[in-house]
């Protein structure tokens, strides 16, 4: 019954990819691991995220859930490009009562196991690669994995509307922003490369 659940499952997710990869919906970056993934006989990707540099409102009161992504980039940055962004969200003065975060997060993956031996070849893959947060969150009907980097910087930039760091603040949050989406990159080709190695022999 669980082969049968993680079957049809998997199915229905490809067919979700696809047309999230047609619309354009799905970072360039990260579609590579998902073809190796997606061709295995035990895996499959739910949603993903190669890693990104964001700009988010968050009301002042409110919660993580609460954020509304006015930017985001999959890629390094450039200083003129975040500052002219930051300067038209809040001229547009859209979000008051809120805090205007810069932020990057590292890669981020879901993939469903077709069994607990799978769950766990791939749990261990992560932990020897140093992605000591990965693990699974669900088991049934079939294991669920989150694999993901340690990596994460959040900056607030903008309060009510109003800028609240100066212009060589900015240079210098977007040097570590860019610094740690380098890191970031190779993390991601090292799960790639060691996924495809260790992992994807039952190709379909």
């Amino acid at each position: 019954m669980m082969g049968a659940d993680f079957d049809g499952h998997k199915e229905k997710s490809l067919n979700t990819l696809k047309r999230a990869m047609e619309n354009g919906e799905v970072d360039e970056k990260v579609i590579p691991l998902l073809d190796i993934i997606n061709k295995t006989r035990s895996f499959f990707t739910t949603s993903s995220c190669s890693g990104r540099i964001s700009l988010s409102h968050v009301p002042l009161k409110g919660k993580k859930k609460d954020h509304k992504f006015v930017a985001k980039w999959h890629r390094k940055v450039k200083v003129e490009e975040v500052a002219e962004k930051i300067g038209e969200v809040l001229e547009s003065k859209a979000f008051p009562n809120s805090v205007l975060w810069l932020k990057f997060e590292s890669f981020i993956l879901h993939i469903g196991c077709r069994d607990l031996e799978a769950a766990e070849k791939l749990i261990n893959l992560c932990i020897r690669l140093g992605f000591k947060r990965s693990g699974a969150f669900r088991i049934t009907p079939f294991p669920f994995v989150e694999v993901i980097a340690t990596d994460y910087v959040a900056v607030p930039v903008g309060i009510n509307n109003r800028i609240g760091v100066s212009d060589n603040y900015i240079r210098f949050v977007v040097e570590i922003l860019n610094g740690r989406m380098e890191e970031n990159d190779r993390k991601l080709r090292r799960f790639t490369e060691a996924f495809e190695n260790e992992l994807a022999s039952d190709f379909d």
